[in-house]
């Protein structure tokens, strides 16, 4: 009974250090228990966390940029596509603005399509001040023309 009392008051007079770090407890031969502190050395811990946290960081930058980067390349491959696309655009533009100051042409409807040689197309569409659809003649206030090659689309606003 006296041993437990003895260890138990040495427990409480080191409180603070057995709430600070590990400790070890041993009954020496003589009935003796001692108590062996044994601090906490938490730096390569710390080191190894914060490492992988930057290393995670940049592998998701880089991933991001890459992945940004495979869409630039994709877009600049396709140019020929997104060139037609414009040139269909702009002949459609050119058909509407036929259609109003001179009258007549492949354009006159609300809605008008035009194929071009190389398989572009454009479709032409004229709009009112209401932004309503209407005849592509001298009532018509703007006009909108997308064209389209293959997987391309460019489009053109023109108002009057």
């Amino acid at each position: 009974m006296l041993f437990l009392h003895r260890v138990f008051s040495y427990i409480m007079m080191n409180m603070r250090n057995i709430k600070s770090g590990n400790f070890n407890f041993k009954i020496h031969q003589g009935g003796q228990a001692r108590l062996n502190f044994v601090k906490q050395n938490l730096g390569g811990q710390a080191m190894i966390s914060s490492v992988l946290a930057i290393g995670g960081a940049i592998l998701g930058a880089t991933t991001i940029a890459g992945l940004l980067m495979a869409y630039q390349v994709r877009q600049a491959g396709d140019l020929a596509h997104s060139q037609g696309a414009i040139f269909a655009a702009d002949a459609g533009v050119e058909c509407c603005l036929y259609a109003v100051y001179k009258g007549g042409g492949s354009c006159t409807g609300q809605q008008s399509t035009i194929t071009l040689e190389n398989g572009a197309s454009a479709l032409v569409s004229c709009y009112d001040n209401s932004n309503n659809l209407t005849d592509c003649n001298s009532s018509a206030a703007s006009a909108l023309s997308v064209g389209t090659s293959i997987n391309a689309k460019r489009a053109f606003l023109i108002n009057f």
